[in-house]
Formats: structure tokens, C-alpha cells, sequence
């Protein structure tokens, strides 16, 4: 009895930590919770959120996989099996968009070649013609390879020389310094972003900001099960929107009408129940080709039928959609289905509140 009261408490208290975006404190009481039950579902659930809400899509998958095993009937936890996809998805097809690219092949040490005209490394710049630090350098070119702080340029090159890459000859150089330089340059911080250089690359080193990601909830910096009622309203997200707003403002320091406009994109789906609704479901995310040439069903679909494949009808030769009532009948049941779950979803955090409130 008492161990259970203090079991619960300790979730409450992770829950709050967690919305006010202090994940290590979250962490630290959702881990006192499962010491005293190990299969407290409830708190492996709400450990599944806080992964979400810091973007660690496979650990979040991995935590929901956890609650699925102890119960598949837990609330919803289709849709946030759904969400955490979707939101891996997202991740990798940004990752796969930024490979081979020459901020992507940064180093420690080294940053770039940066291709000059005329034969001449003081030369003209061509930054078109930059490569990465890892792809290699033929010998008809000039320009000098770009590497961190006191290492500066190096491998300065005319039109004449042996194909090399950068990332080698900063590692050169840098060992050419003295000991007390190796070290400063190693305890740099990353440097500011030129006028010219994309802010969300990874050239500098530096960790691109959170408007850079193309998690809308991330971008807002609000929790993902942030309560919402049917008609789009929410004070949460009213406040969590003004204040990133005022953070990006393209006057204040550090803003940028990029990061404005990111975020107010953002916000425009978040706050759209429908515009959420898809997105939480990755309807955005494009649909793979079959093998006979027709698309493969929707990302929800899809993540469904490999956590509940007892909801679907044996299909051999695929889904035909031969018969549209049977279909219409489904997708109507399906919607009926997401309408009481939201609802469901929306009476547990105002008891979450109003409980949190009488503590």
C-alpha cells in the first residue's frame, strides 16, 4: 500500500518535471517509481513520452514496444507507436538529405577545402566548388584546406600537387603545434556561423538550434501530449508559441526571420486539430511504391498492421480495395475509433491536472 502510494507519487511528480522540459529530474523520479515496480506501465508509458519529447525516436519506440508488452490495451498506445515512427522517419529522411554534403564531413580538427580560381590559393573564392573534409582533392585545382581555430589554412595548393584530403592534412598540421596550442584548439568553442552558412548545418561543430528541427512539437518546445480541446484551443500551446516567438524574433539577438517563420509554421499545425491529427500520424511521409507499381499503405496503416496484425484481414495478394463499402465501412469505424480515443486521451490529463492541482 504504502510502497504503491509512493510509486505513484513519484510518476506525478516525473510527469511534472518532464512538462516543464527538466528531463534529467523527470529521469530521476520515473526511475524511483520503476525501482519499486518494474512493470508499473504507467511509468514505462510516461517514460515512452519523455523520449519523445527529447526527440530519441528509437529509445521512445523502444519504450512503447515495452508497454505493448505488458499490455496492448493501454490507451492509445497504437497512435504513440505511430508518432514515434513517424518522427524516426522524419529524422533519418533529414539525415539521408544532409549526406555528402560538406558540413556533414567536418571533423574535430578540420572543416573544409575551399576552392579558389586562377591557379593561385589566395586566388579567387569558388565556394561551389568546395568539398567536404573526407572527399578527396584531385591534383588540378587550387585552394587551401580550411581547419579549426589556431590550426588555420593549410595544404595551401596551386594547380600542380599530389590529390589529397583535408581531414589529413589538418591532423598534419595539428601535430605540428605545441602542446599548449594542441590543447586550446581542442577546447575551442565551436565557431559562430558566417552570414553565408546555413545555421541548422553541422559545419561548425556546433549542435544546429531546436527551430532546426522538423519536429513541430521540438520546434515549439512543448510537451508532446500537450492538451488541446476539439476546437483547436490551448492555452498551453498559446503560451509555449508566444514565447519561442519572442525568442526567434528577427530583432532580438540570436533571431533570425528564418527561425520565425519556422516556428510559426510550426505552430500552424500544431494548432489545427486536423493539421496535428496527420501529423502525429505521418501523413506527410510518402508512401512506398508496391511491387506491382501501386502505393503501399499509409505510415498508421503500416505501423499498425506490425504491432496489431489481428486488426487486418488476411490480404494475399495485397489490398485490392475491392469492395468500397466494406472499405468506407473500416475507415469509418477507424475514425470513430481516433474521435473517442482524443476524447479519452483529453479526460486523462485534465484528471492529470486536477490531480497535480490538489497535490
Amino acid at each position: 500500500g504504502n510502497q504503491w502510494t509512493a510509486a505513484v507519487l513519484y510518476l506525478e511528480v516525473a510527469i511534472c518535471y518532464r512538462r516543464a522540459r527538466s528531463f534529467r529530474e523527470a529521469e530521476e523520479w520515473r526511475a524511483l517509481a520503476l525501482k519499486l515496480f518494474p512493470r508499473y506501465v504507467a511509468a514505462l508509458f510516461e517514460q515512452g513520452l519523455a523520449l519523445v519529447d527529447e526527440n530519441r525516436c528509437d529509445d521512445a519506440i523502444r519504450a512503447f514496444e515495452a508497454v505493448l508488452h505488458a499490455d496492448r490495451d493501454w490507451p492509445s498506445i497504437d497512435l504513440w507507436l505511430v508518432r514515434a515512427h513517424a518522427d524516426r522517419h522524419r529524422q533519418e529522411a533529414a539525415k539521408t538529405s544532409r549526406e555528402g554534403s560538406i558540413e556533414a564531413e567536418a571533423t574535430q580538427l578540420c572543416i573544409a577545402w575551399r576552392q579558389t580560381g586562377g591557379c593561385d590559393p589566395d586566388g579567387a573564392r569558388e565556394p561551389k566548388a568546395d568539398v567536404g573534409c573526407h572527399t578527396n582533392v584531385p591534383g588540378d585545382v587550387s585552394g587551401y584546406c580550411e581547419c579549426k581555430g589556431k590550426i588555420g589554412r593549410t595544404a595551401m595548393s596551386g594547380c600542380r600537387h599530389e590529390p589529397f584530403r583535408c581531414v589529413q592534412q589538418c591532423t598534419v598540421k595539428f601535430a605540428t603545434l605545441d602542446t599548449e596550442t594542441q590543447t586550446e584548439v581542442l577546447s575551442e568553442p565551436p565557431p559562430a556561423a558566417t552570414p553565408d552558412q546555413d545555421p541548422c548545418s553541422t559545419a561548425t561543430g556546433a549542435v544546429p538550434p531546436d527551430w532546426c528541427s522538423l519536429n513541430h512539437y521540438v520546434v515549439i518546445n512543448i510537451p508532446c501530449d500537450f492538451a488541446m480541446h476539439e476546437q483547436g484551443e490551448s492555452e498551453d500551446l498559446k503560451r509555449a508559441y508566444k514565447k519561442r516567438s519572442l525568442q526567434v524574433h528577427p530583432d532580438k539577438r540570436g533571431g533570425s526571420v528564418r527561425a520565425f517563420q519556422r516556428v510559426a509554421a510550426a505552430n500552424e499545425v500544431l494548432v489545427d486539430v486536423e493539421k496535428r491529427r496527420a501529423y502525429d500520424e505521418g501523413e506527410d511521409i510518402e508512401r512506398e511504391a508496391q511491387q506491382d507499381g501501386s502505393e503501399g499503405p499509409y505510415h498508421r496503416k503500416k505501423i499498425e498492421q506490425k504491432y496489431f496484425p489481428e486488426r487486418f484481414d488476411f490480404e494475399p495478394f495485397g489490398d485490392p480495395h475491392s469492395d468500397r463499402r466494406e472499405r468506407e465501412t473500416r475507415e469509418h469505424r477507424q475514425l470513430e475509433r481516433r474521435r473517442q480515443e482524443a476524447l479519452a486521451r483529453g479526460e486523462h490529463q485534465q484528471n492529470q491536472e486536477q490531480r497535480r492541482t490538489e497535490l
